[in-house]
């Protein structure tokens, strides 16, 4: 009995210890558990809790954790670099462009004694008259009144009269004209009327004075002229955005007393330019134009009419520009023409040099007035034939600094019936014979000019011309070297002087017995002064 007693005591002293020891085991070195862990943990402790509370009843079971809360890191930003928008809006470049002085060089000058040209000069002067004199019995007058405008029309009418009388008897001229226009501006448009009328006096000098005798009344012959025009030009943006500047006008022309023939031109034209600007780079042309001319004198009448559209682009990018078309027309007789418009132009990066090269060509009605104007002592009585002119060309401008502007053209010329003169050596040469002819030529012109601002400018231009007819020997009276100077000095604001010197050279005429002549150089030199 006792030692049953002793062994069953023996027993619950070692359970007791080996609960001791696991617990000093526990708190000696406490574990991070989780959450799955901890309910793993609680579940095996109960377990065994419950089974050692079936072994032993009474006894305590203690559960430690160790718990240490942390902050969740706050994630690091990334930052990155993006480039500014692009801009696509078109800059405004504003440019400050030294004054220039540039020389045009145009068609050579018509051959007349002391053609008196309209003043295209803007009058300094609402009101104005400017009266001359000089050698050669000079009398110069011209007047303007301008006065009559407002803010929406302005007027003008100027009278011009310009006499001559030389050495040779008879060698006198007397060329008169008044011109008045006006124009409305209204509803965005410009209504432009203008009347002119003029009267040029001549006599047939060139005679020999030895052999010929004759009173004033057989060599006089007078020019009388009146023309009626209109046009209408869009100030602002047109009809669907169309430019516009059509016009119209109407003349009579002729010597009808005095003379021997007294011929007398009606005549009528029109013209009707449109464009349409695609973009900022290319426009659209198109364009009618319609020329009617009636000539009759004492014993034939005939037409000179022509019609023509003008269909072309004009092309503008940076330094390229240019235009091009064809120009089909219908000249006298039905004759059909196919008239090419053709030039291109380019600049040279930022330089102020400018080449330009192309194909033009023209018809010419030759009415009365154009070939009277050229020469006045033709004869009345003329046979009408139109001329085709066709030029290929190339040519260069440009300035050098700020005062020197130049330029040059090098053109081949090819001219279908162009009108020359010949002595009417028939008689006593004093009248002149309108001829036809196929000529070819080549030509050289080029300009130089030194200008500062508007007190002084020198220049100097020529043209060198080698013609070629195919049934006379010379072009009758064309010159073959033109060259001009001129020079201007203000040395004062209201003084300014001029002065020019005009050279023509290589003309030749056509005498008695077909001897072909080459005519004196022409030197033509003239100053004057102008104090306002």
């Amino acid at each position: 009995m006792r030692l049953r007693t002793f062994c069953l005591l023996l027993i619950i002293l070692g359970l007791t210890l080996d609960t001791s020891a696991q617990r000093r085991k526990k708190k000696a070195v406490p574990k991070r558990r989780t959450t799955q862990t901890k309910a793993k943990a609680r579940k095996t402790t109960l377990q065994r809790s419950s089974s050692k509370d079936t072994l032993l009843k009474g006894a305590t079971i203690e559960i430690l954790q160790s718990y240490k809360p942390e902050v969740k890191n706050t994630p690091k930003p990334e930052f990155a670099t993006n480039l500014p928008p692009v801009d696509t809006t078109t800059p405004r470049l504003d440019y400050d462009v030294p004054q220039q002085s540039l020389s045009y060089t145009y068609s050579s000058t018509p051959l007349r004694p002391l053609a008196l040209g309209n003043d295209s000069v803007e009058n300094t002067f609402a009101n104005y008259v400017k009266l001359g004199g000089g050698n050669l019995s000079t009398l110069y007058l011209d007047a303007g009144i301008g006065s009559f405008n407002s803010y929406n029309y302005e007027t003008n009418l100027n009278v011009h009269h310009l006499s001559q009388a030389g050495n040779i008897e008879f060698q006198k001229t007397s060329l008169s004209s008044i011109d008045a226009d006006g124009t409305l501006h209204r509803d965005g448009h410009a209504v432009h009327a203008s009347i002119d009328a003029l009267r040029n006096q001549f006599h047939h000098y060139g005679y020999d004075h030895d052999v010929f005798s004759y009173d004033k009344e057989a060599v006089r012959k007078t020019y009388y002229g009146m023309r009626v025009g209109a046009d209408l030009k869009n100030e602002d943006k047109g009809f669907e955005g169309l430019d516009y500047h059509p016009s119209i006008s109407m003349s009579v022309y002729g010597t009808p007393h005095n003379t021997v023939f007294g011929a007398t031109e009606r005549s009528f034209n029109l013209a009707v330019p449109v464009s349409y600007e695609v973009d900022t780079t290319l426009t659209a042309l198109m364009g009618v134009n319609l020329g009617i001319a009636g000539f009759n004198d004492a014993f034939i009448q005939q037409s000179n009419n022509y019609f023509q559209l003008t269909p072309g682009v004009r092309y503008t990018k940076g330094n390229i520009s240019g235009n091009a078309g064809l120009y089909p027309t219908v000249g006298k007789g039905g004759i059909f023409y196919v008239l090419p418009d053709i030039e291109a132009r380019f600049g040279i990066g930022q330089s102020q040099y400018t080449f330009n090269t192309g194909w033009k060509s023209q018809l010419r009605q030759n009415t009365f007035e154009q070939l009277s104007t050229i020469n006045p002592y033709m004869w009345d009585s003329y046979t009408v034939k139109q001329t085709r002119s066709d030029e290929i060309f190339g040519g260069v401008q440009g300035n050098v600094g700020n005062h020197i502007s130049f330029g040059g053209r090098l053109s081949w010329w090819k001219h279908h019936n162009m009108p020359l003169f010949i002595n009417d050596t028939l008689s006593d040469e004093k009248r002149f014979l309108v001829v036809y002819d196929r000529v070819t030529a080549m030509a050289l012109q080029a300009n130089v000019r030194y200008q500062v601002a508007n007190t002084f400018s020198v220049g100097l231009s020529g043209t060198w011309t080698s013609y070629s007819a195919r049934t006379f020997d010379k072009a009758w009276h064309m010159p073959g070297v033109q060259l001009k100077g001129d020079v201007m000095v203000k040395p004062l604001p209201q003084l300014v002087v001029t002065g020019y010197l005009s050279v023509l050279d290589e003309l030749y005429a056509l005498t008695k017995g077909d001897q072909v002549a080459k005519l004196n150089t022409i030197a033509d030199i003239g100053a004057g002064a102008e104090y306002s």
